[in-house]
């Protein structure tokens, strides 16, 4: 399941590069504020930080998990009735053709 969750998520891991990028950015504030506020507020916005870090870490995993779940699901639902499957999946794809060609006329 890991490895379907991280083809969803993005193989090149943009994902965690973004989260990398908030982090910095996190620290980035937290070295303003202390400029301003001093060594106790600087304490603080760092404490804050690495929580911050911490609960990021932990929802990226639950994402993870959710999509490798979820595309499992998919994939058992798709063995199941492929003919079904395939029919869905023509119907959305003329929808999403017609919304497409509806805008831009």
């Amino acid at each position: 399941m890991a490895d379907k969750s991280h083809a969803l998520l993005g193989e090149d891991g943009e994902l965690r590069a973004q989260i990398e990028g908030l982090r910095r950015d996190i620290s980035a504030i937290a070295g303003v504020v202390g400029d301003i506020a001093g060594p106790a507020a600087r304490k603080r916005v760092a404490a804050a930080a690495r929580e911050l870090g911490k609960e990021t870490g932990s929802a990226l995993s639950d994402a993870e998990d959710y999509v490798g779940e979820t595309a499992g699901a998919v994939e058992d639902a798709i063995r199941e009735r492929p003919v079904q499957s395939a029919l869905l999946a023509f119907g959305v794809g003329i929808l999403v053709a017609k919304l497409f060609l509806s805008k831009r006329n």
